[in-house]
């Protein structure tokens, strides 16, 4: 993978010492974010090979990234070294930590833009050996969080509950960190440098070997908007960052519970669950017509529970438990609810059209009635 060779140095800053060569080429995306360093605004990387140089030994590196045509040249310096005899010891991998000097503006943009815009895509079948599943631990919660005090707390009061809690402090480190060891949870703040939540979440789910662990937001700020989106896209929760510690826990409870004891429900496939007041029943009701969804919504709110049937987006049967209500009549009671939970099952829906109303028309009649009952 790394050829090397000797040559002189013709830049002034350097002149009349020899530096080696190194042509390092990666196999995938993943191997190269794997390497490069965290810290995208001064640059470094960690070079597997045997022929490691000494400490502060300029050296020329020419990188060949995957699906790139042009080798990228930088010039570097020796950080840190770890020879074959320290590795073979430490059950590690051989080589040497190099930090990137200036380059020309032109190669540095290069750099970033291709570390940065790989970070969403799914790898192309037949780019990359299939990956290695990471080992998964029990109860193994990752906490993704730049606020070191807020960090910390939260990992305080999850590890008194007996979870095993690790910690990140930028979306890079996470996913790396995902990449290494798959945990049972992600708990991640949306607002970091960089790589912000949204970014790790669309990275996390696009990995095969990653899409399936629960990924819940910590957040100071989250609109209905903010979360409509992420449900969308596969978040499991939302937590204020103010949410009361004995909730925090409830919730975290609950979906480490279904992880690793698989429920009746997910067996069936749910497909979306919630908290009323982190997503009110309109907005839920128009995404599913939206996106023209098949399956069944429950909600248990203040005063009962409600079953409505959808078919490519639009209900067709409801029903209220226990007062009997159902089409119109189960729906209109059911939007009047502010709290309660709320969860949606894929699946085929053949039932006759009970209802026979869009959501718009639903939502819009529901506003229209309750307008004179107040009257």
């Amino acid at each position: 993978m790394i050829q090397t060779s000797d040559e002189s140095v013709t830049d002034t800053r350097f002149q009349k010492r020899h530096v080696a060569e190194f042509k390092v080429r990666f196999k995938s995306y993943d191997e190269f974010f794997s390497q490069y360093t965290e810290n995208i605004s001064q640059g470094g990387l960690f070079i597997r090979t045997d022929r490691v140089r000494e400490v502060d030994q300029v050296i020329r590196l020419w990188l060949h990234l995957p699906g790139e045509t042009e080798e990228v040249e930088i010039l570097g310096r020796v950080a840190h070294v770890r020879s074959p005899e320290t590795a073979a010891s430490e059950g590690k991998t051989a080589g040497m930590g190099v930090e990137f000097l200036e380059m020309p503006f032109e190669q540095k943009q290069q750099l970033n833009d291709y570390f940065l815009g790989g970070l969403s895509d799914v790898p192309s079948e037949g780019s990359s050996p299939k990956p290695k599943t990471p080992q998964r631990v029990a109860g193994r919660v990752l906490i993704v969080e730049d606020d070191g005090l807020l960090q910390r707390k939260i990992r305080k009061l999850l590890e008194s509950k007996g979870m095993e809690i690790d910690v990140a402090s930028t979306g890079v480190e996470a996913i790396k960190r995902c990449m290494a060891q798959a945990p049972d949870l992600i708990l991640s703040d949306i607002e970091m440098p960089t790589l912000d939540g949204w970014g790790l979440l669309r990275m996390v789910k696009a990995r095969k070997a990653l899409s399936a662990i629960p990924f819940v937001f910590l957040t100071s700020r989250a609109s209905e908007t903010n979360r409509l989106k992420g449900y969308r896209q596969g978040v499991e929760d939302f937590l204020s960052k103010s949410t009361p510690p004995a909730e925090i826990i409830a919730r975290l409870d609950r979906i480490l519970s279904r992880v690793h004891q698989p429920s009746r429900d997910s067996a069936a496939s749910w497909g979306l669950g919630g908290d009323l007041r982190q997503m009110g029943l309109p907005t839920l009701l128009q995404m599913l017509e939206l996106e023209r969804k098949s399956g069944v919504l429950e909600v248990v709110g203040e005063d009962g529970a409600v079953s409505v049937r959808f078919n490519y987006g639009q209900a067709v049967t409801a029903e209220l438990m226990p007062d009997g209500l159902s089409g119109t009549e189960a729906i209109f009671r059911m939007l009047d609810w502010q709290t309660g939970r709320f969860k949606f099952r894929i699946t085929e829906v053949s039932d006759t059209d009970e209802i026979c109303s869009s959501v718009s028309g639903l939502l819009m009649e529901h506003a229209r009635v309750r307008d004179e009952e107040n009257r």
